[in-house]
């Protein structure tokens, strides 16, 4: 639960009133479980396909990364910049697919990391989806062969 005070009211004030209504139960800190197992071996579905009423199709192109140590801020940081590095509005293929109207300003790349997964996603809109993840993929696949660093994702 969240609460929100506005106006000429303390942090005790605002303690003290919810302890009056009945809203303050302080309670000891508990520590919350995953039972999530880590992901090895071959992705359990490559593709997937559905149907939604929306005015262009949504696409993504997802790569499943080994999970993040806890307290690995580099990586964190590192993944956390992948996307911008890759598709950032500043990046030479970001502007061809832009330029070529193959995809909209809401394309772009993110990562998400839970624990035992981490995966690095790029989405977008896209009335040709197949075209541009085939551009992308002939654009990344010469990345694989070099080290990923920021100069070499210019393209």
């Amino acid at each position: 639960m969240v609460l929100s005070v506005a106006g000429k009211i303390t942090l005790d004030q605002a303690v003290e009133a919810c302890k009056r209504n009945g809203l303050y139960r302080a309670r000891a800190a508990h520590e919350v479980e995953w039972d999530i197992p880590a992901q090895t071996g071959p992705l359990p579905q490559r593709k997937a396909f559905f149907t939604m009423p929306v005015t262009k199709p949504c696409f993504g192109v997802a790569y499943r990364e080994e999970p993040l140590a806890e307290g690995d801020l580099k990586r964190e940081l590192l993944l956390d910049m992948l996307g911008d590095l890759v598709v950032g509005g500043l990046t030479k293929l970001y502007r061809r697919l832009y330029d070529e109207a193959l995809v909209n300003p809401e394309f772009s790349g993110d990562f998400i990391a839970v624990r035992g997964a981490c995966a690095v996603a790029f989405t977008g809109e896209s009335d040709t989806p197949r075209q541009v993840v085939d551009l992308y993929r002939r654009k990344s696949s010469g990345c694989a062969a070099r080290a990923w660093t920021p100069r070499s994702l210019c393209w």
